[in-house]
């Protein structure tokens, strides 16, 4: 579990510079100003980070991964 999460995490961190830049010019050939440009650059890693946490809800503290025992 912890290596899926690992390597898209990773597979994030190399995409994210190009998807940014590519954001942000877009955003400033819009007329949005560099200002306007980073809110929206903003406005997506907020949505990521939410989407994120509401990913964890259906996860368990006390539940095992592995069901085979029975939880105590």
């Amino acid at each position: 579990v912890f290596s899926v999460m690992n390597m898209w995490g990773n597979v994030g961190a190399a995409a994210f510079p190009k998807l940014i830049g590519q954001m942000l010019g877009a955003a400033t050939e819009r007329g949005s100003g560099i200002a306007g440009a980073w809110g929206e650059v903003f406005t997506v890693f907020i949505a990521l980070y939410v989407l994120a946490a509401l990913a964890w809800i259906p996860f368990h503290i006390r539940r095992p991964i592995d069901f085979t025992e029975p939880v105590p």
